[in-house]
């Protein structure tokens, strides 16, 4: 997690090795860096954009290039973090930033949903089983629990999303489909929060 200057708030254990790597990102005196100028200012731009709910950044988020040559490539994903959700929960936090290499997957789906909406695991687990169009007495079936289960869960998630119905799960799914929710075989994931 970075607040709105880039100062990173908190990093998992892949991420602070990256940081202490200094490859592909760096802090320097707290301040999340990438290896060259050009690629720090793009990416500082997009955690300020974060930081000013800019409606051009969206709620998905951007990812940015962040390797040089030599390296392997890497991207790292801002993805904005809305108030109510784990911006509350990690002021000053304005941002997630996930970063992908040829060597690590994108970020489980999970992980995204729990992070940006403070869902639980088994209330994400919901939200993407209705994203895929399933019915709630599907999900619940899929899921292996009661529709009244699944009907609590479901009252957490629209108040934890700001929805109000199943079809607007469906949107919110695939408004971050894309590039974070892909799952792709891989030895390491990567989150700095």
């Amino acid at each position: 997690m970075v607040d709105g200057e880039g100062a990173v708030l908190h990093a998992n254990a892949h991420a602070a090795q990256i940081l202490s790597d200094g490859v592909p990102l760096r802090s320097r005196n707290g301040l999340l860096q990438a290896q060259t100028p050009v690629v720090s200012k793009a990416l500082l731009e997009a955690v300020a954009a974060a930081a000013r709910a800019d409606a051009s950044l969206g709620s998905r988020g951007i990812g940015l290039p962040i390797s040089i040559p030599g390296q392997p490539p890497a991207v790292a994903y801002v993805l904005p973090l809305s108030e109510g959700t784990a911006r509350a929960v990690f002021r000053p936090a304005c941002a997630a930033v996930f970063i992908s290499t040829t060597i690590s997957a994108s970020p489980p789906q999970e992980d995204v949903l729990i992070t940006l909406y403070d869902l639980t695991p088994a209330e994400a687990r919901v939200v993407l089983q209705i994203g895929q169009g399933l019915s709630a007495s599907q999900c619940a079936t899929a899921l292996g629990i009661s529709e009244n289960t699944l009907k609590t869960h479901l009252g957490r998630i629209f108040a934890k999303t700001d929805t109000a119905r199943q079809a607007d799960l469906v949107k919110l799914v695939s408004t971050i489909a894309s590039p974070v929710m892909p799952r792709v075989p891989s030895t390491k994931s990567i989150e700095i929060q």
